[in-house]
């Protein structure tokens, strides 16, 4: 897993993500952004897909909650993800 942090983003280092360098780099590129609710939102008009063999595409995890830590301190910062959204314009995607 690596962690990431959007260097323009208002978040503190203790509020990341931690991704997959796949999933990093598709975060980073704008294909998938999370919601207020901490739920996977995408945005359908960026790109089409059809998912290697035997594996989803991206368009299947739409509306899955991510893994959340267990302590409280450690919860991915909404301020940053809201950031990111707007950043990305993910946020209108009706998501």
């Amino acid at each position: 897993m690596r962690l990431i942090y959007e260097k323009r983003s208002p978040d503190s280092p203790t509020k990341r993500l931690a991704l997959c360098k796949n999933h990093h780099w598709a975060f980073g590129h704008s294909w998938f952004g999370v919601n207020d609710d901490y739920r996977i939102v995408i945005p359908w008009e960026r790109f089409k897909e059809e998912a290697a063999v035997e594996s989803r595409g991206m368009m299947q995890f739409k509306g899955e909650q991510i893994e959340l830590p267990r302590e409280e301190r450690f919860m991915p910062s909404l301020e940053g993800l809201r950031w990111h959204r707007e950043r990305w314009r993910i946020a209108g995607c009706g998501n």
